[in-house]
């Protein structure tokens, strides 16, 4: 397997600030405090990292530059973010067409690692869900993905960053989604946790998987979404009427 070049992981890098920017984004649309909170500790070390990148080349200054732009554009209505981005934009700048002196984006580096890890919120424990290999999503109350780990987002054929926002229609065939997905899912925003088997034939592929529904409550207890779990079928799975 070809050994990852330093442009691959600058790459990655941006990749992954912006899927968080992007879940930061819909989080704040949705008014999850609690949410917000966590995405932006696990926001700022990746600033952090991308701040800590010494581009090598001309071409890895102007990725960098253009991608703290873009996300200064993207979130125009965010004060704090455009605050943190902007920040990071000048510390580039500062580093390589200034006088080489160096200003801090957002404090000690180390700082902000430790804060990224103090906190005891562990409602959306992404680096875990990352790593399962069953699919597994988050889905709001009006149908669009706040998060799809990578096993799902293989499923769809897209990248993560491509499919948070987006809604839950837009990946199903034809009429599945009022025929069947939206029901399921209002049962479960109202406080039933769902399991149920499903055909994978609408979408032209054979076999069946269990899909289980879990409300998914914010900080104030209210339910703002659903965690979806899809897995194998290996064994029965308990059906919920049509």
């Amino acid at each position: 397997m070809p050994k990852a070049t330093r442009k691959d992981n600058l790459r990655a890098l941006f990749e992954v600030v912006a899927l968080k920017s992007e879940q930061l984004r819909q989080a704040v649309r949705f008014g999850d405090d609690r949410l917000v909170r966590l995405l932006d500790r696990e926001l700022d070390p990746l600033i952090v990292a991308v701040v800590e990148y010494h581009a090598s080349n001309s071409d890895e200054i102007y990725q960098q530059l253009r991608f703290i732009s873009d996300l200064i554009r993207d979130n125009a209505d965010d004060r704090s973010c455009v605050t943190r981005h902007s920040s990071v934009l000048s510390t580039l700048l500062d580093r390589y067409f200034g006088d080489g002196e160096e200003r801090p984006a957002t404090g000690k580096s180390e700082q902000v690692r430790v804060a990224a890890i103090a906190g005891d919120d562990n409602l959306f424990n992404e680096s875990i869900l990352n790593t399962l290999s069953e699919q597994v999503a988050v889905v709001t109350t009006d149908y669009r993905y706040l998060y799809a780990n990578p096993a799902h987002a293989l499923t769809l054929k897209r990248r993560q960053i491509e499919i948070v926002g987006r809604h839950v229609a837009e990946f199903m065939p034809g009429s599945h989604f009022e025929d069947f997905t939206r029901t399921r899912l209002d049962r479960c925003f109202a406080g039933e946790t769902l399991t149920f088997t499903f055909s994978y034939r609408p979408w032209g592929r054979e076999g069946a998987a269990c899909c289980t529904m879990t409300p998914f409550e914010g900080n104030d207890g209210r339910i703002v979404g659903a965690v979806v779990l899809i897995r194998p079928k290996q064994e029965p799975c308990s059906k919920i009427a049509a």
